[in-house]
């Protein structure tokens, strides 16, 4: 063979080689994934699982509904080496070519092998604010799930001001930390998966709590800690469970039912063609139940017939001959009596609950069956998150400590720290300055804080209480009161939140650096209680907020309370039937609703009203305060089926920016975001983020070993400066005690808050409305309604308006939606009367007294003058009759 031959020879050989080392590169260059995550190892190491490559972008390519991406084993690539042709077997590596190529068929896609179980929403969403913040969820897992090899998932974005060098996401399952990343405020959504240790997932309910703590890249200013978010991805977070899990089968396991990507819970309601009323309030019962069981926050129904997929779930309630037609692809079993069983998901359909019997009667008690599986169970810090959510119920009369509500001791370095908690009063509270509630702070914080230094207490929204932390060589403490009005509360659902204000001298100098191994500035003991004192029990009407949040007075109404749908279609029955089980969820138990399809008469009880606007006469939009020609005037278009906008055409570069940028609003997907000018993509790159996706890192780390945290700062503050030192520090801790004294007597005189809303206005793109009145002097006189130009839009809306970041906003006695910002705007009521709940009591009679007061402070002067008046002149009086007069 000659030279030349040789080196021919030799040339093919490297190419050849070449190639086939490049081969699977080029594959991933030709189809890159969209999403790549690392699976953390059990030796502490990464290895790429692409658990979300494939098809992750098209899961969130919708941002109202996105599809499922792809969850593929551990340890295996999205994608595949693409096969040699012959041309590259002998060194060539030009593709080949011909119609052979072209025709061939393309490798059919990976079969995932695990599914997964998503966090349920709540009314904080999945935004996760400030320097340190974090939400709790309950997750119900049956027996065969908790007995296999679990992991979870969180997928999140952030803002592009956290440093990631210090800051890191934390998921903590039942208190014991299972993983940590790094947060990395880039390009688009990232991703890490962590392993569970097994045994940690007890059957039944189990404490799932996902921490940011983040700290900003350039500014150390108080301000610039607002800047600081992270969104976690719902399409994308939960619990990876293994495919060819059962799932639910059995009405015990109802909470395991799996959510849809948003953290609604679809149901299904499958009924005859010719469903009677009856027939849809058995419906309405069972939706309420598998609610109430399952601490659902948004359930979602719709009429039809069995729904395919992997989230929610059908339902089918009624005697066995009317239902019977309904169920021929689920095996029936033996029926002869009161029956309820479960058909598990199967070929593509959702889980089947079906409640029957043999007449109605045996239907009726077969719905009783839900009752008996309301039982809690699980791990305590399962049983007691889910006792917490969406919040805990109070009634006055009690201390509560936070760690029973979710929230866990911290120490903190950074510069304002937060914690958060929900509490539900009664729906008749009185909200009143007639109280105070006791918030008996626990904690500690370290010296060389800045004069500004301070704790601030917020209930929905207003700051309602501050104190100053004066001790310039720091304090620790188990009880330090701080008093919060009951004015500031309100009946149904509160957010109470604690900040605490931190600056220190070296802030000034802003080394972003300094962030990563930063002095522990502030303790936080969920030891910590708050204490309500007896509240006074009378409700005031019209008031959407009591409804909404307490489902007043439709709970525990003296008569049944109607549920009317004057103009039946599948999509109004759907929308009333999904507000009668949200009021079940406010109101914390079932509501027995009587259907009806006529509009109702004065004195047949409170009243729910949901239909479109051409079904409701004048007399009874009069009767909540709309004006029939003000909606037949914005609506008209809509009215007569002529403004019906077509469905938006995106790109799937559009649709991916779309969903970016829901995540980034914390936007609700179940509301429409209208497409901004100049697309998704431009308003993307306006709001300072890009289109690529990025590569998460994920870090190992172990739970954090129990200690005494009181006692360690108790030893370390101890253990500060000398005697002349601390005698420096109470000189100096007196002046900022008395500065800090006058600040808060300000604070108390002048509560920032937020302003009332800018009166809403009835536009053509209004989807729905929600108006209260009161016909008479009792709760059997409060009417709601709950309107919509269409039955179309009517149901869309109400998905729209129970997500729970929407629906605490109604309030007034008129709600306008405005689904586009996903905000309800309320219009005060100006005539709303007291109505008597409770019996008669002196000590209940004492308060309502006493808060109708704070209310009308100018009646309280008015009467303190006139018995000043009466006093003088009384005493004037026994005075003057009164010792021996000096006679002349």
């Amino acid at each position: 063979m000659t030279g030349n031959a040789r080196t021919t020879m030799r040339a093919a050989l490297v190419a050849a080689l070449s190639w086939t080392l490049a081969a699977p590169a080029l594959a991933q260059q030709a189809s890159p994934p969209a999403l790549e995550s690392l699976q953390r190892t059990p030796a502490g190491g990464a290895v790429a699982s692409g658990a979300a490559a494939s098809g992750a972008a098209a899961g969130r390519v919708n941002a109202l509904a996105p599809a499922p991406a792809p969850v593929l084993a551990p340890g295996l690539s999205s994608t595949a080496p693409a096969p040699l042709t012959p041309a590259a077997r002998n060194g060539d590596p030009r593709p080949a070519a011909g119609p052979a190529s072209l025709l061939r068929p393309p490798a059919p896609p990976p079969v995932p092998t695990h599914t997964i179980r998503h966090l349920t929403n709540n009314i904080q969403g999945f935004r996760l604010a400030g320097e340190i913040a974090q939400s709790e969820w309950p997750m119900f897992v049956t027996e065969a799930q908790a007995q296999n090899r679990l992991q979870f998932r969180v997928a999140y974005l952030a803002a592009v001001s956290v440093m990631p060098e210090a800051s890191y996401l934390t998921v903590t399952i039942n208190d014991i930390a299972v993983g940590r990343t790094n947060i990395v405020g880039t390009r688009g959504v990232r991703s890490a998966t962590f392993d569970i240790p097994a045994g940690l997932v007890k059957p039944g309910f189990n404490s799932i709590r996902v921490t940011a703590e983040q700290r900003h890249r350039v500014d150390c200013s108080l301000e610039a800690t607002y800047e600081l978010w992270t969104q976690i991805d719902p399409t994308q977070t939960g619990l990876l469970t293994p495919r060819a899990d059962p799932g639910v089968t059995s009405i015990a396991d109802l909470a395991a039912l799996p959510v849809d990507e948003q953290g609604a819970l679809p149901i299904r309601a499958v009924t005859p063609q010719k469903a009677t009323m009856g027939s849809v309030e058995r419906i309405i019962r069972a939706t309420q139940m598998i609610s109430l069981l399952g601490r659902f926050a948004q359930p979602v129904v719709d009429f039809g017939p069995l729904a395919q997929g992997e989230h929610g779930v059908n339902l089918v309630v009624g005697p066995l001959e009317e239902i019977r037609g309904l169920l021929e692809t689920i095996a029936v079993p033996g029926v002869h009596g009161p029956t309820v069983f479960v058909a598990p998901a199967r070929d593509g359909r959702r889980a089947t609950i079906v409640a029957t019997g043999r007449t109605d009667d045996d239907v009726q008690e077969a719905l009783q069956q839900f009752a008996v599986a309301a039982s809690n169970k699980g791990s305590a810090e399962g049983v007691r998150a889910a006792a917490a959510f969406p919040g805990y119920r109070v009634g006055g009369g009690e201390v509560v400590r936070l760690r029973d509500l979710g929230v866990a001791s911290q120490e903190f370095s950074g510069r304002l720290f937060r914690a958060a908690f929900n509490l539900i009063l009664p729906p008749d509270f009185y909200s009143a300055d007639y109280g105070k509630a006791t918030l008996d702070l626990a904690g500690g914080y370290a010296p060389g804080l800045s004069a500004g230094a301070q704790v601030i207490v917020s209930v929905n929204g207003r700051h309602v209480m501050s104190t100053k932390l004066t001790k310039a060589a720091g304090d620790v403490f188990k009880q330090n009161p701080m008093q919060l009005p009951l004015g500031a509360m309100r009946p149904g659902l509160n957010r109470i939140e604690i900040e605490a204000q931190l600056p220190i001298a070296s802030d000034r100098a802003c080394d972003p650096l300094a962030a990563t191994a930063g002095a522990k500035r502030f303790l936080f003991l969920d030891s910590t209680t708050i204490e309500l004192p007896q509240i006074a029990r009378i409700a005031r009407m019209p008031d959407l907020a009591v409804t909404a949040t307490g489902a007043f007075p439709y709970v525990g109404a003296e008569t049944r309370p109607t549920l009317s749908v004057p103009a039946p279609s599948r999509e109004s029955v759907a929308a009333a039937a999904t507000l009668a089980t949200h009021f079940a969820i406010a109101a914390g138990r079932p509501i027995n609703f009587r259907l009806r399809s006529t509009l109702p008469a004065s004195g047949e009880g409170p009243a729910l009203i949901v239909a479109p606007a051409s079904a409701l006469d004048s007399e009874m939009l009069k009767s909540v305060g709309l004006e029939r020609n003000d909606l037949f005037n914005a609506w008209r278009d809509r009215m007569e089926g002529q403004g019906a906008s077509a469905a938006e055409s995106l790109s799937r570069a559009e649709q991916m920016a779309r969903h970016r940028l829901v995540l980034q609003r914390n936007f609700p997907a179940s509301c429409h975001m209208p497409t901004p000018q100049g697309g998704f993509r431009r308003a993307e790159r306006m709001a300072g983020l890009a289109t690529a996706q990025a590569v998460g890192q994920t870090q190992q780390r172990g739970p954090a070993s129990e200690r005494d945290l009181y006692d360690e700062w108790d030893s370390e503050l101890r253990g500060g400066p000398g005697y002349f030192g601390r005698m420096l520090s109470g000189a100096e801790s007196v002046s900022r005690w008395a500065l800090g004294k006058v600040a808060a007597a300000r604070d108390a005189v002048w509560m920032r808050g937020d302003g009332e809303p800018a009166a809403p206005i009835l536009t053509r793109h209004t989807p729905l409305v929600v108006a209260q009145g009161l016909l008479g002097a009792s709760a059997s006189d409060v009417r709601t309604v709950v309107v919509a130009p269409d039955a179309a839009t009517l149901q869309q809306s109400v998905a729209c308006l129970v997500d729970p970041r929407v629906w605490r906003q109604v309030a007034g006695r008129m709600a306008v939606l405005n689904s586009s910002d996903a905000q309800a705007v309320p219009v005060a009521a100006t005539d709303a009367q007291l109505i008597s709940t409770q019996p008669f009591s002196v000590q209940n009679a004492r308060l309502i007294v006493a808060g109708w007061f704070s209310l009308n402070s100018k009646a309280y002067v008015l009467l303190a003058f006139l018995a000043a008046v009466l006093l003088a002149f009384t005493t004037a009086t026994l005075v003057a009759n009164a010792g021996r007069r000096n006679e002349p």
